[in-house]
């Protein structure tokens, strides 16, 4: 391994069983606490007065001449990965606050973030270089009061949340009884005949992914989110990023689809400029009302702006599998469907490796199967002197750790 790569190396591992030496202090480097609101806190929308955002900054004075603390507001931030800022760079540049003293509370105004999944970002500034030399940041959700379910099968007249006012009945006779094998055959079919022109051009429609940034994680998230979204919106899903040639197509007659492209030019020789026609989201946030609360077909009770337009293009490698197993006119089939756990079916129909890569999984899925295992992740983050070090002694310290715990359980 080049000393000059970047590495990034995190346990699976308790923390409490760690013995790693630690290079810095937080007593000795700045950094920001935030204190309100606390992670993933949920605001239910008449159930409380005021948001308040309130931080401690340690390791460093604030002052006008030195270090500023950047407060920023991400509405409908639906990202808990990759850059923050994706789509809206201009908000890096213009700070909503920027704050000098060391205890610091905000009231955030609640009506202008309105319902959604929102970040508050607290940046620290070295004025007189002019870079950031620590953040925080933490995520809270606006959300609407949800009724209480009926027991069993039966729908309220009202569906659950006060997001609807009329009256809804879902069709539960048609739904009730399905398996995730006649959905995606049913969607395959459907992906298939849209592509190939069976459908009437009217009725057809696309959801086109550009995933070419991101880590992989990330970006593999938000292509199962699409898959769930197409196959409940009726929309030939397409998607275009750098990592195609490792995976491979589907074809109906075995119960897959096209959707894994090169670029968007391809995508183009396919279906035309609808590729680039529609509206174009550039972060799911901005759709995580629709997501949780509409309708995403083209019946008479959907969502007119979105759901019957011909193409969605969004550009970001978010996970709002959640937010539409919340809407509640889709979560009962889907729990019926998919049970709990939607991902891991999706992630099975859809991603098929090429197969000289499947053979290598395979190999390494057998020499390690009856094996105690510990995982470790290599990547772009934290600079390390030497990096090969850095590997060896943690891989030292997982060893000692095993043969520590082994030795605990070996009788006598």
């Amino acid at each position: 391994m080049s000393t000059s790569q970047r590495v990034r190396v995190a346990f699976l591992i308790a923390a409490s069983l760690m013995k790693f030496p630690q290079t810095w202090s937080r007593a000795t480097e700045p950094w920001v606490e935030i204190l309100s609101p606390q992670p993933a806190q949920l605001f239910v929308e008449g159930q409380f007065s005021s948001i308040m955002l309130h931080f401690v900054v340690h390791g460093v004075e604030l002052g006008a001449d030195s270090v500023a603390a950047h407060v920023f507001v991400i509405r409908n931030a639906i990202s808990y990965g990759g850059d923050a800022f994706r789509g809206r760079e201009e908000l890096r540049s213009s700070p909503h606050h920027v704050v000098l003293e060391q205890e610091t509370k905000l009231q955030l105004d609640h009506q202008w973030l309105d319902l959604g999944l929102h970040q508050v970002r607290v940046h620290l500034v070295d004025m007189k270089q002019g870079r950031e030399i620590a953040e925080s940041a933490c995520f809270f959700e606006v959300r609407l009061p949800v009724e209480q379910e009926e027991k069993e099968n039966k729908v309220p007249a009202e569906i659950m949340t006060d997001a609807f006012e009329d009256k809804v009945v879902e069709r539960w006779d048609q739904t009730m009884g399905e398996s995730a094998e006649e959905v995606l055959a049913r969607y395959s079919m459907l992906h298939h005949d849209i592509l190939h022109g069976k459908v009437p051009e009217e009725q057809r429609r696309y959801l086109v992914l550009n995933q070419q940034a991101g880590g992989l994680g990330n970006r593999l998230g938000s292509i199962l989110s699409g898959l769930l979204f197409a196959i409940l919106s009726n929309r030939a899903m397409l998607v275009y990023w750098d990592v195609s040639s490792y995976l491979q197509n589907g074809d109906v007659e075995h119960g897959g689809i096209r959707w894994n492209f090169k670029d968007e030019e391809e995508i183009k020789e396919v279906i035309g400029n609808a590729a680039l026609e529609g509206i174009h989201y550039t972060d799911m946030g901005e759709l995580s009302e629709y997501l949780v609360c509409g309708r995403y077909d083209t019946s008479d009770d959907a969502s007119a702006d979105v759901s019957t337009m011909t193409t969605i293009r969004i550009t970001n490698p978010h996970y709002y599998i959640p937010l539409i197993m919340s809407n509640p006119f889709y979560r009962r089939r889907l729990l019926s469907v998919f049970g709990g756990k939607p991902a891991h079916v999706l992630f099975n129909y859809l991603f098929k490796l090429v197969p000289y890569l499947k053979e290598k999984v395979d190999a390494a899925k057998s020499a390690w199967k009856g094996k105690q295992m510990i995982g470790a992740e290599l990547g772009d983050g934290m600079e390390f002197e030497d990096d090969e070090d850095v590997v060896a002694r943690s891989a030292n310290q997982t060893s000692s750790i095993l043969r520590e715990d082994n030795a605990r359980r070996r009788p006598g």
